[in-house]
């Protein structure tokens, strides 16, 4: 049996080793109160300040600024970052972080901003540090300040094409 601290370091861990992988869906879906309950613990006893959030995407090019990001079916969760830098990393179709979707077609960058409410917040970077998460192959993951929200169902707005 896992200590809860483990059994959320080995979700949170998949979530980070194949972000697009629809088992991390299942496993957030299948494991949401103990998501929900441990994520109140940690925000209770590590308190996070308000915060802008930032996701930077790669859309085909048909799409505009203005625009409604309509959220994934059957997705149960959204990454951020809390730094703008590394979203707009992942918004250049030139940067190691996008090529492969800039490969698919996927080659116009947005960025989305976005300010949660304490009961979206699923993992923050902080935590990861605190708990030891960022050990061996996750070390790199620590510098992209990694947000992970609860998906609540919620349209975000595309911000001018980049």
């Amino acid at each position: 049996m896992h200590t809860p601290t483990i059994h959320y370091k080995r979700i949170i861990q998949s979530i980070f080793a194949n972000p697009q992988g629809w088992q991390n869906d299942l496993l957030v879906r299948d494991n949401i109160a103990f998501l929900r309950g441990f994520s109140e613990t940690l925000k209770a006893r590590f308190p996070l300040p308000k915060m802008n959030l930032y996701r930077g995407l790669l859309l085909p090019e048909n799409k505009s600024a203005g625009e409604k990001l309509r959220p994934i079916r059957n997705r149960y969760y959204t990454s951020f970052s809390s730094c703008r830098d590394i979203a707009l990393e992942f918004a250049d179709p030139s940067h190691d972080l996008s090529f492969l979707l800039a490969m698919n077609g996927n080659t116009k960058g947005f960025l989305v901003e976005h300010q949660p409410n304490d009961d979206e917040i699923l993992y923050h970077w902080c935590w990861g540090a605190i708990l030891n998460f960022y050990e061996g192959n996750f070390r790199p993951f620590y510098s992209q300040k990694e947000v992970i929200l609860f998906q609540n169902g919620q349209n975000f707005i595309l911000n001018s094409p980049l």
